[in-house]
């Protein structure tokens, strides 16, 4: 009977998940093309105008589309910073990163982060290490890095 139950609650999960939302037949067009808008007025001092203009979707997850769209169009990934032998020395803060036009993941994903308080949407930074290469997956090398967990 055990597994019987077992089997029942794998079959639900995934139809419980895509009953609430079916974020892949979405047309992200006008999101898209709203963010593009909005990339036309940088705002590198004021995260609070960024925000009003980016989030005016009455759906979280459109605006953090918005949010995430306009980071990745808007920031370069500095990789002068990264190549650095002091490479961490600059600070990996939104207010750098908004200012410099780049950053490293650990200024994307603050910013990302900011960028979600201010839209009341759910956002962390996470910590850890990475594979520096595939290569050799049992070599333990590692690489940190930066990631956001959201809850939409």
């Amino acid at each position: 009977m055990k597994q019987h139950n077992f089997l029942l609650f794998l079959l639900f999960i995934p139809f419980s998940l895509t009953a609430q939302l079916n974020l892949k037949t979405y047309d992200y067009d006008a999101v898209d093309r709203h963010v593009l808008e909005v990339s036309d007025r940088y705002y590198p001092d004021n995260i609070y105008d960024l925000v009003d203009s980016l989030a005016i979707f009455e759906e979280k997850y459109l605006n953090f589309r918005a949010a995430f769209i306009w980071l990745t169009h808007n920031i370069k990934y500095d990789c002068v910073d990264l190549k650095r032998a002091d490479r961490y020395k600059k600070p990996q803060t939104y207010q750098r990163t908004l200012k410099d036009s780049s950053a490293i993941c650990g200024g994307y994903a603050r910013t990302l982060k900011a960028l979600c308080d201010r839209m009341n949407i759910e956002c962390e930074v996470i910590t850890g290490d990475v594979k520096s290469s595939f290569a050799n997956l049992e070599e333990r090398s590692t690489v940190g890095h930066a990631w956001n967990r959201v809850k939409l």
